[in-house]
């Protein structure tokens, strides 16, 4: 409704609840956050499992002692840090990357499929697998 200068009294109220804490739970993009929450943890787990995967098979088919064994070492000291930038730095200590994580179409390093996760499963695939033979060896 307009006031005696002709101007607009009608107050907007912003559609983010992030900025209007007062809508109701529930609202379209409260539902959309969810979603893609649930989208990004699903996507998580996922990589996290192929990683798994990839790094058992790895570690069995073709991995050498001294590469297992630097991962142990990487684990010990770092934790569960970045492994991605660690294994970028390191490179397997002179192992070609697209040896072990595959390349894509192009021939080059498949990065699309180099997640965090991805890289943090397939660490835990393969010291899985070491932790088991480093005793018998």
């Amino acid at each position: 409704m307009p006031n005696s200068k002709g101007e607009s009294t009608k107050t907007v109220t912003p559609r983010n609840p992030e900025l209007n804490p007062q809508l109701p739970k529930g609202t379209p993009m409260e539902k959309t956050i969810e979603r893609l929450r649930i989208s990004e943890q699903e996507r998580a787990k996922e990589d996290h499992d192929a990683g798994i995967a990839e790094g058992k098979e790895w570690a069995m088919k073709y991995a050498e002692a001294r590469d297992l064994r630097f991962l142990a070492r990487c684990d010990k000291r770092l934790g569960k840090r970045d492994w991605t930038f660690v294994l970028f730095q390191a490179a397997f200590k002179g192992h070609e990357l697209t040896s072990i994580f595959g390349e894509d179409d192009d021939g080059e390093l498949d990065e699309e499929k180099l997640t965090d996760e991805f890289v943090a499963g397939f660490v835990d695939g393969a010291l899985d697998v070491w932790r088991e033979v480093v005793r018998k060896l």
